[in-house]
């Protein structure tokens, strides 16, 4: 991604032809800039092996009950794993933190409400019932994370 910002800017060579299509990267379903409106990103505590449910059911509420524009991101930080078994590599999404799951949201009373009633919630991750947002550097280097290219290898024995 960063290759590409850098040549973003470039002057193409004199007599060079632009192709037909040019592939644009991909963009990210969410985004980690600060944006004006006091969006914040949190870490909500669920039950381990019930992340990718618990974003599910929270995205259906959003949508529901009418939270899109104050819940903007749902995301369960995974990592690409290749297990070997029986000698053949199969891939796996690993979660990078089993149990939590992440939340861009601009915090209110009825967003809270919203995601802290969803079925498998247990709890915002913070002090009492005053959530704590992540800081951005932390956001930053979660996604990083999930964004490796280079998969872990696991083996069974």
């Amino acid at each position: 991604m960063k290759k590409w910002k850098a040549f973003q800017n470039a002057v193409p060579a004199e007599g060079f032809n632009e192709p037909a299509s040019v592939s644009q990267p991909t963009e990210l379903p969410f985004s980690i800039e600060d944006h004006d409106d006091q969006r914040a990103w949190y870490v909500i505590h669920c039950y381990s092996g019930y992340e990718n449910k618990v974003r599910h059911n929270l995205e259906q509420r959003i949508e529901t009950m009418g939270m899109k524009d104050k819940i903007f991101d749902v995301i369960v930080p995974t990592q690409e794993e290749i297990e070997v078994r029986d000698g053949k590599p199969h891939p796996r999404d690993r979660h990078v933190f089993p149990g939590y799951v992440l939340v861009n949201m601009i915090l209110s009373e009825e967003s809270w409400y919203v995601v802290r009633n969803t079925p498998g919630v247990t709890g915002f991750v913070g002090m009492g019932n005053d959530p704590t947002p992540l800081r951005a550097e932390e956001v930053t280097s979660i996604l990083k994370r999930m964004e490796e290219a280079a998969p872990a290898h696991g083996c069974q024995f």
